[in-house]
C-alpha cells in the first residue's frame, strides 16, 4: 500500500511526518520530513457568561466570555447573537460580530418587550453549542399611538362630558399610568387645563367651565416616559347661562322729580351669554314694594320719572340672558333734590326738565341766588381800591388818577363823566372806549354796553345791541322755534300770546323800554308768526288771524312807543325801520286776503 490513515489526533494540530521502508532484512532511510495540520472542528464549548442589559426602549446590549482556547478547535471567525420576542414570535432576528468582540448592540426592538438570547461561535469547522438562554426585557417608551374616537358632549351649562377609544396595548410601550383630557377655551381664552382620567376609563367629566363658551378638547395616552401623541381636537359650545355678577351704577344725576341712572356692561367673561335687557328695581325704603323698570340692552342708561321731591331711593340692579337674570348689584341710595324755588333771593324761579330752579340776576349766583359775585377779583384798579358791587365795581381812585380803572393821571384829557340812558359813563381818555354792564342800567339786564370818547373828545353813540332780558333770550327756547319749519296753529296762538305778555308788561314801566336786540328778537318771532301762517290752509288762517292780528299791532305799538325812538337810533341793523314797514305791509295783505 501507499497511503496510511492516522487515526485519533488532536484537532487543528501540527504534525510532522517522514516515511521509511521496510524489508526482511531491515528499515531503509526515512524520506525528508514534512507538515500536516489536522482540520478545524465545530468548537466544543459555548460562549461564556452571557448577559444582557436594556439600554433603551428599542435596544438591548449583549456581552460574553470568550469561548477557551482548547474548546476552540481553530480559528473562531465569529460570534452570533441570535433573538426573539416572548410575545410577538415574528419579532426574532440574529447579529453577527468579528471575533474579537465581547457585545453586541440589539436593535431595533419594540418598546417594554421580553426577549430570549442565546449567543454562538463560529470557525471553519462549524458552530459551537448554544450559550446558555437568557431574557430580557427593553426599557419602556413614549406611547406610539393617541385615543381616537373623541365625543364630547354638553351636559350643562357649565360642564362636558369627554368619551373616547384607549389606544391598543402595542402602542402602549410600558404600562399606561392615564389619560389625559386637554380643554382650551377659545372664546376667552383663558389658560388651558387637563384632567386625569383613570388608565381603564374612557370617558369622564369636566366640570366648572364656563358658560356660552367654545372649548377646543384633545386626549392623549401617559406611562412612566411620559405622553403620547395627542388626539385630533374636538370642539364644544356650552349653552347660556345667568349672569355671574352685576352691572354697576356709574353715574347719576337727579332733578326734583327724576334719577338719570348710567351704569357699565357686565365684563364679558362675566356674561354667561348674549345680555338681552337690564331690570332696574327702586323703592324709597326697605319697607316699601320695589318698583320695577326693564330697559333693552345694549343701552346704558335710563331717567326714573315720576319720583317724588327731595327723597332717598334705594335702587338696584341686574342683567338678564336668555336664560334669565343674573343678581342684583349691592344696594345704592340716590336722591331727588328739593324745591329751589321755595326762596330766590336775587333772582326768579323757572322751571327747567321738570325742576324748579333759581335764574340768577346778573352779578349773583348760589343755589338760591344769595352769593354775590366779587367784581373785584376780576378788577383791575390801577391806581386804586376796587370796591364790589351787584354785577359791577368801582373804583376808587388815588389822588392824582381818575378813570374807571384809575389809571388816567389827572390833566390828561377825557370825555367827561355823564349820566346817559340809564348808564352812569366815567371819565374816559380820548381815543379809548369804556365798557360797562348792561345791569348797571336795570338789574334784569344781561350783557355788556360799550362807549368810546373820540380822539377829538367827543362822547359818541353807546353800543347797547347786546344789552336783553332774560325773557328775550330765552324767547326761541321757551317757544320751541325754528325759522325754517311752520308752527302749528296752536303754537301761532301761543307764540303771539306770551309775546303780548311780554310786551304789554314791559311797555308799562318808564323810560327806554325794548332795547335794540330785543326789538330785533320780537320781530324775528313775528316774521315767523307770519310765515306760519302763509304756510297753512285758509280755514286755518281765518281761525287764528283775528287773535294773531290784534296781538301784533299791540306788540307793534309797545315797540314804537316814542320812548323807544332813541334806541332804533342806536340799533346795530340799519334795516330796522324797514323792517317793521314790511311788517305792516305783510299784516295789511294778509287781512285784504282772508
Amino acid at each position: 500500500t501507499t497511503q496510511y490513515t492516522v487515526w485519533n489526533l488532536e484537532e487543528f494540530t501540527h504534525f510532522q511526518f517522514s516515511i521509511a521502508a521496510s524489508t526482511s532484512v531491515g528499515r531503509g532511510p526515512y524520506s525528508e520530513v514534512f507538515s500536516v495540520t489536522t482540520l478545524s472542528a465545530p468548537p466544543t464549548a459555548a460562549p461564556q457568561n452571557v448577559t444582557g442589559t436594556a439600554v433603551s426602549y428599542h435596544s438591548i446590549l449583549v456581552s460574553w466570555d470568550h469561548i477557551p482556547a482548547n474548546h476552540q478547535n481553530g480559528v473562531i471567525l465569529s460570534y452570533i447573537v441570535y433573538y426573539q420576542g416572548q410575545v410577538h414570535d415574528t419579532d426574532e432576528g440574529k447579529k453577527t460580530v468579528d471575533a474579537t468582540s465581547t457585545d453586541a448592540i440589539i436593535t431595533p426592538l419594540k418598546p417594554d418587550e421580553l426577549y430570549s438570547f442565546i449567543v454562538v461561535a463560529e470557525n471553519t469547522g462549524g458552530v459551537s453549542p448554544v450559550s446558555v438562554h437568557i431574557l430580557v426585557r427593553t426599557l419602556e417608551g413614549l406611547p406610539t399611538a393617541a385615543p381616537t374616537g373623541i365625543v364630547v358632549v354638553p351636559t350643562s351649562s357649565s360642564s362636558y362630558r369627554v368619551s373616547w377609544v384607549e389606544i391598543l396595548s402595542q402602542h402602549h410601550n410600558g404600562l399606561l399610568l392615564s389619560y389625559e383630557v386637554v380643554s382650551r377655551d377659545t372664546t376667552y381664552h383663558t389658560s388651558p387645563f387637563s384632567l386625569t382620567a383613570a388608565v381603564n376609563a374612557t370617558s369622564l367629566e369636566v366640570t366648572d367651565v364656563h358658560p356660552a363658551a367654545e372649548y377646543t378638547v384633545s386626549v392623549f395616552a401617559l406611562n412612566a416616559i411620559g405622553k403620547g401623541p395627542v388626539s385630533d381636537s374636538v370642539s364644544v359650545s356650552l349653552p347660556e347661562s345667568f349672569p355671574s355678577t352685576a352691572p354697576v351704577i356709574v353715574d347719576s344725576s337727579s332733578t326734583t322729580y327724576t334719577i338719570l341712572l348710567v351704569w357699565t356692561e357686565i365684563d364679558e367673561i362675566d356674561r354667561n351669554g348674549v345680555i338681552l335687557q337690564y331690570q332696574l328695581r327702586f323703592t324709597e325704603s326697605a319697607d316699601t314694594q320695589f318698583i320695577y323698570l326693564n330697559v333693552s340692552a345694549p343701552v346704558l342708561s335710563t331717567t326714573l320719572i315720576g319720583l317724588n321731591v327731595d327723597t332717598y331711593y334705594i335702587i338696584q340692579i341686574r342683567a338678564y340672558t336668555s336664560v334669565g337674570p343674573g343678581p342684583f348689584s349691592p344696594e345704592r341710595e340716590f336722591s331727588t333734590k328739593h324745591h329751589v324755588c321755595t326762596v330766590c333771593m336775587n333772582g326768579e324761579c323757572i322751571q327747567e326738565n321738570e325742576e324748579s330752579i333759581c335764574q340768577c340776576n346778573p352779578g349773583f349766583t348760589g343755589e338760591i341766588c344769595d352769593m354775590n359775585i366779587d367784581e373785584c377779583l376780576s378788577a383791575d384798579c390801577v391806581h386804586g381800591v376796587c370796591t364790589d358791587g351787584d354785577n359791577k365795581f368801582i373804583c376808587e381812585c388815588d389822588t392824582g388818577y381818575l378813570g374807571q380803572l384809575c389809571d388816567i393821571p389827572v390833566g390828561t384829557p377825557v370825555c367827561v363823566q355823564e349820566y346817559y340812558l340809564n348808564f352812569l359813563w366815567p371819565d374816559t381818555a380820548y381815543g379809548t372806549t369804556v365798557t360797562l354792564s348792561c345791569s348797571d342800567s336795570d338789574p334784569l339786564l344781561f350783557g355788556d354796553v360799550s362807549r368810546s370818547c373820540s380822539a377829538d373828545g367827543f362822547w359818541m353813540p353807546p353800543d347797547v345791541n347786546s344789552c336783553m332780558k332774560k325773557v328775550f333770550l330765552d324767547l326761541d327756547s321757551d317757544l320751541d322755534i325754528e325759522e325754517t319749519v311752520p308752527l302749528s296753529p296752536e303754537a301761532i296762538v301761543e307764540s303771539i300770546t306770551v309775546l303780548q305778555n311780554i310786551i304789554c308788561n314791559l311797555s308799562s314801566e318808564s323810560g327806554p323800554t325794548f332795547f335794540p336786540g330785543e326789538i330785533d328778537t320780537v320781530i324775528q318771532v313775528i316774521e315767523t308768526v307770519l310765515y306760519s301762517i302763509d304756510m297753512h290752509n285758509k280755514p286755518i288762517r281765518i281761525e287764528v288771524l283775528p287773535q294773531v292780528m290784534s296781538g301784533i299791532l299791540c306788540m307793534l305799538s309797545g315797540i314804537l312807543d316814542p320812548r323807544n325812538l332813541e334806541m332804533f337810533a342806536l340799533s346795530s341793523n340799519s334795516e330796522l325801520a324797514v323792517s317793521i314797514n314790511d311788517l305792516l305791509e305783510r299784516i295789511a295783505s294778509l287781512n285784504a286776503e282772508n
